[in-house]
């Protein structure tokens, strides 16, 4: 079973591929792609159970990974971006392993945010996972660290629904295992949230030591600092591509609406 690529706008000659976080899917990037123009096009990954993928979910992270690199390696040819979020930076480092152990093509730029370094995810293991947790034990994580959506704190009964995906991915995420390697050759910005509880700045700051070309830096927020910072994140993918110039924002970028059809939709994987 392989994931689904699934475009999201554009035509432009840079293509953007964007691996989501932990319960997330294609259109969770929304934030970033709205700021990007018309210089890219855009496209979002759906691993098994997630957003219109209607297949079962995966609960190991080597059946994960592999689901989202098969789906995706013929489409890599450069120009391209890798964009990964959390659980999505994981693959995405691992990815770019994969690509540069095999001698294909590196990503021209990657972007990688709220996201610990590989080799310190073990760490994280000494924490309940969402896998190991009650129903309550999840909600009370959820509304204290991850600033999830109003939709979902006012409606709960929806937030019911997306529990076993969030189960899921957590297995997925507890099962890593990191493998030893060179230094990746590729180009890649690390971003962190100032307040993220689940990453501490100095575990962020580590980053730099896994590849050539790493820079790494934190913005205002927590874990989810991406829903406030996604246009800072589009503007280091159009600096690093060489694009400055103003573009309209695209506001109808069509967003994951949290209405009771949308959420059994994505009821699947049980």
């Amino acid at each position: 079973m392989i994931a689904n690529v699934q475009k999201l706008r554009g035509d432009g000659a840079t293509r953007v591929f964007y691996f989501p976080y932990a319960g997330g899917s294609a259109s969770s990037f929304h934030y970033i792609d709205n700021h990007l123009g018309p210089a890219f096009q855009s496209y979002g990954i759906d691993p098994p159970g997630h957003g219109a993928h209607s297949g079962p979910y995966l609960k190991d992270y080597q059946s994960f990974f592999q689901a989202c690199a098969d789906a995706v390696l013929h489409h890599l040819t450069r120009p391209y971006v890798l964009v990964g979020y959390s659980l999505g930076g994981l693959v995405v480092h691992d990815l770019i392993q994969l690509l540069q152990d095999s001698g294909r093509t590196l990503p021209d730029f990657t972007l990688i945010g709220g996201c610990l370094p590989p080799h310190l995810v073990s760490k994280a293991f000494r924490i309940k996972g969402w896998h190991q947790m009650s129903d309550q034990e999840i909600y009370k994580d959820l509304f204290e660290g991850y600033d999830i959506p109003s939709e979902l704190r006012e409606n709960p009964e929806y937030l019911q629904l997306l529990l076993p995906l969030y189960r899921a991915d957590s297995q997925v995420f507890h099962s890593y295992s990191h493998r030893r390697s060179g230094p990746i050759k590729a180009r890649i910005q690390v971003f962190g949230g100032r307040d993220d509880k689940d990453i501490p700045l100095e575990d962020l700051m580590e980053w730099s030591g896994i590849g050539l070309d790493v820079k790494v830096d934190v913005l205002p927020g927590g874990h989810m600092f991406l829903r406030e910072s996604g246009k800072i994140m589009a503007e280091a993918i159009r600096e690093k591509m060489g694009i400055r110039r103003p573009f309209p924002i695209h506001s109808e970028y069509p967003r994951p609406g949290m209405t009771k059809s949308f959420l059994k939709e994505n009821k699947n994987g049980t």
